[in-house]
Order: structure tokens, then C-alpha cells, then sequence
């Protein structure tokens, strides 16, 4: 290639007396991620010249053959031929449709650009692009959170070992575990359909920054695209892009939120819990050892919520200490953008088939429960409580014969039956973990059924939170 590209069709072009250096296009260009907006380019343009025909700003003639054009470069864009016929002065994906126009159409095509800038051109259609996926998400997180709130009701009768510092905690329903998990979703979905008021903004006739001469009608456009609002300011307009970085807030804390599932299937799904079993179609073996069966999709949600935490960080910076007005480095942000979104919602998908085709291993959970009665210390503290005896003074008589109980090496049912015969604690542990040989899991039954505040872990509130999210 030579040194200098063809400067011909640059919207620029007139004021820069030389062609463009080819370094400087390969820097500047964003023609090769932001083709993706070309069909929110379309909503928009078609929206501005319908606003320019009706108050008589262009003719008639003209707008329709722009028209016309533009359900010609629709065609073009999903057939996939647009991008396949770029040329090299196509800097962005806007300079590309307003060359692709004129070739279609000539002079009429030369009419569009009448009133507005790239700046409020780029900004609104990149809110269309956000706003878009906004509704995807929220789609995304609804199936997500059914899969969830379908397997805590097929699973009412797995107990689980509940966790806290990966250490054993207290007794608790599986169920419990996954609502624990749709209720982050939850947040998540109310996070994004707030989101999408302020993206929802329409900012054309903004111009480049002090808006237009021409007599423009903003309402008309607004309600041709559908937005909530129009934007009060035509500096902020252009300029801002708390928008952008407020989705990929959301955008992150979704990830973050789906790799802490992601973290308890890796952990639940090994050798030494087995509580869950994956799918096979949703698992992978390894290239060496025949008898693996890895979590990817578990283990890849982890990076991918790093990568969204990267990129928001990245569009933070880029747009902290921005002299007014629109700068180029803005431009930047729609490469963490583009791919952080895309990424959410494969996440979205990914982590609902899992869950989707995922097998609960009861026996499992419940042998992890029979094997540690000390899940049910708490359960004997409150019991003492009730017998008259002070929270702090039952902790400790508690935690005392617990550990008498450990240095003496004691464990199953020795153990049980060294806490039965302490002289302090041990009328309120016969009541909790049952008569000698008692199968365990029926005192952690009973444990689970005595957590019956609101939010609770036992059935009567878990089936009341199932019943609220299936309402």
C-alpha cells in the first residue's frame, strides 16, 4: 500500500488540504469494531430525515430516495455484503453508510448529514446499541433467575451443608442455596431497567456541541426512536458517556454475580464433594487424563466477570478529566463495550444451560450432613436459650465441650453422645440431635424446619420465596 491512503469521502474533507497518512487511519479508523452499530446508525438517520422532510428542511423527493436507499443498506447489512464492500476511506461505520447513500442515491444522498454532527450522530446510536442490549439482558437475567427458582422447587427436599469461610456452618435447604443466587439476579435485572432510563435519552440536535441554526424538531425524532427523554444540554450530550460506563457496571456485577455460581459449581462439582454432576454436553474431558470431566463453563464465567471489571475500569479512565466537549479518546470506549456485552450475554446463556441440565446429588448432601453433627451447635445454644439460659453463657458452655470433645479425637455418634452427657449442655443436645443411633439427618431436618423467619432456610419460607418468584 502506499504511504498515503485515498481521501476522497472523508466527512472532514476540504479543511485538510492532504490526503491522510496510512498510520494515521490505522490509528484513528474505528470502522473495524464499530460496524456493529450500522443498524442503529439506520434507526437514527431514518428518524432525522423524516424530522427534515416534515419541517421542510429537505425536500420531500430527496428524503424518500434517502429512504429507499437505507432499506437497500439494511438489506446489505444482513445479508452480511455491506461490510464485505468497506473501502478504505471508510473511517467509522457512519462515514461508510453516508458513502454507501450517496453512491445510491447522488446528491440526495449529500442531503443527510443536514443539521447534525458525528458527534450526536455517534452518541445516539451507540445509546440504541446500549439500549438494545439492555433489553436483551434483562431477557437474559429472567431465564437465568425461572431456571434457578425451577430448580429450588424440584430440589425442596435435598439439605445441604450450609458454609460460611468454606468451613461448615449449619444446615440449610439446597433450595435455599439457589434462590441465594436468583435474588443477586434479581438486583441485577432492577439495576439494568433503571439503567436503561438514562440511556434512553435522545441527544440528537445536539450537533457538535452548541446544537443547531436549523429548525429542527427534537420531539419528533425522540419519539420516532422511542426515548424516554431528551437531553437539556447539548455539551453534556456529547460529551458524556456515564451511560456507557454505567452499563458496564451493570454489565460487570452481573459477571461477578454469575461467577460466584460459577465458584460453587467448581467447588461443588469435585472429586471430594460431588454434591452436583454436570451434563456431559456441557463439560469437557481432558486431552491427557480419559477419566475427567472438567466445569469450564463454571470456570471461564470467573475471567470473563475479570474482564468486565477490566473494561470498566478502562472506560473510567479514559473519560475521567475530559476537557468539555466531544475529545477523540472517547472514542475508545466502545471497544470495551462491544465486547463486555456480548460476553454477558453468552455468560447469561451459558450459565443457564448449565444450571438448566445440572444433576443434585441427594445422597451426597445428606452423607456431608450425617458426618458432622457439629452443624447443629448452634441449634443446642438456642436450645439452652430457651431453657432459661443466658446466649453468651450457652455459646461458651457450648464451645467448651465441643472442644473437650475434639481433643479427645471423638467424632459421629461418639461425638454426639459426649455432648448428650456434658453435666452444661447436655439436656438442650438431646433435644437437638435426637436419641442415640438416630439417623442425623432427621435432627438436621428439624434444624432447617426451626429457621422459620422470614427469608428463612426452612421449607415453609423457601417455598414461600419460590411461590413469589413464580407469581
Amino acid at each position: 500500500m502506499n504511504s498515503n491512503s485515498n481521501n476522497v469521502g472523508r466527512l472532514w474533507e476540504g479543511r485538510i488540504g492532504v490526503t491522510a497518512s496510512e498510520i494515521f487511519s490505522a490509528y484513528v479508523d474505528s470502522i473495524g469494531f464499530d460496524i456493529v452499530l450500522a443498524p442503529y446508525d439506520l434507526a437514527v438517520s431514518r428518524a432525522h430525515v423524516r424530522m427534515l422532510s416534515n419541517e421542510n428542511i429537505i425536500e420531500q423527493e430527496t428524503a424518500q430516495k434517502i429512504l429507499d436507499a437505507f432499506d437497500v443498506i439494511e438489506h446489505e447489512i444482513n445479508a452480511g455484503d455491506f461490510k464485505a464492500s468497506l473501502v478504505p476511506t471508510d473511517e467509522d461505520v457512519h462515514t461508510a453508510i453516508e458513502r454507501r447513500l450517496t453512491e445510491l442515491t447522488g446528491d440526495a444522498g449529500k442531503a443527510l448529514h443536514t443539521g447534525r454532527s458525528r458527534n450526536d450522530l455517534a452518541q445516539m446510536s451507540g445509546r440504541l446499541y446500549v439500549r438494545d442490549f439492555l433489553d436483551r439482558l434483562v431477557t437474559r437475567v429472567d431465564k437465568t433467575i425461572e431456571t434457578l427458582v425451577d430448580l429450588a422447587d424440584k430440589n425442596i427436599d435435598v439439605l445441604f451443608p450450609g458454609k460460611t469461610h468454606l468451613q461448615h456452618a449449619q444446615p440449610i435447604l439446597l433450595s435455599q442455596w439457589l434462590l441465594s443466587h436468583a435474588q443477586r439476579l434479581i438486583n441485577d435485572k432492577d439495576r439494568l431497567l433503571e439503567t436503561r432510563k438514562r440511556v434512553n435519552v435522545c441527544v440528537l440536535g445536539s450537533g457538535a456541541l452548541a446544537g443547531s441554526t436549523l429548525p429542527l424538531n427534537v420531539d419528533f425524532v425522540a419519539q420516532e426512536l422511542g426515548c424516554d427523554s431528551i437531553s437539556d444540554n447539548s455539551i453534556f450530550a456529547v460529551s458524556t458517556r456515564d451511560y456507557v460506563s454505567e452499563f458496564l457496571f451493570d454489565v460487570a456485577q452481573i459477571l461477578v454475580n454469575l461467577s460466584c455460581i460459577g465458584e460453587d459449581i467448581v467447588w461443588m462439582s469435585s472429586t471430594e464433594c460431588g454434591y452436583v454432576t454436570l451434563d456431559d454436553q456441557f463439560s469437557s474431558g481432558s486431552s491427557m487424563m480419559p477419566q475427567k470431566k472438567n466445569p469450564d463453563i463454571a470456570e471461564l464465567v470467573r475471567g470473563k466477570a475479570g474482564l468486565s471489571i477490566g473494561s470498566l475500569t478502562a472506560v473510567l479512565s479514559a473519560t475521567k478529566s475530559q476537557i468539555f466537549g466531544y475529545n477523540h479518546d472517547l472514542q475508545v470506549d466502545k471497544e470495551a463495550l462491544f465486547s463486555i456485552a456480548e460476553d454477558c450475554e453468552l455468560s447469561l446463556i451459558a450459565i443457564e444451560g448449565m444450571m438448566g441440565t445440572i444433576t443434585f446429588n441427594k445422597e451426597k448432601c445428606h452423607d456431608a450432613l450425617r458426618h458432622q453433627p457439629l452443624l447443629l451447635a448452634t441449634d443446642i445454644t438456642e436450645k439452652m436459650v430457651t431453657q432459661g439460659t443466658p446466649f453468651r453463657i450457652s455459646y461458651k458452655a457450648t464451645a467448651v465441650c465441643i472442644r473437650r470433645a475434639l481433643e479427645k479425637g471423638l467424632e459421629g455418634e461418639d461425638l454426639c453422645e459426649y455432648l448428650r452427657n456434658d453435666d452444661l449442655i447436655g439436656a438442650a443436645a438431646k433435644e437437638v440431635l435426637g436419641e442415640p443411633g438416630a439417623d442425623l439427618i432427621e435432627a438436621m431436618q428439624r434444624s432447617i424446619e426451626r429457621r422459620n423467619t422470614l427469608g428463612g432456610t426452612s421449607t415453609v419460607q423457601v417455598k414461600a420465596q419460590i411461590a413469589k418468584l413464580k407469581g
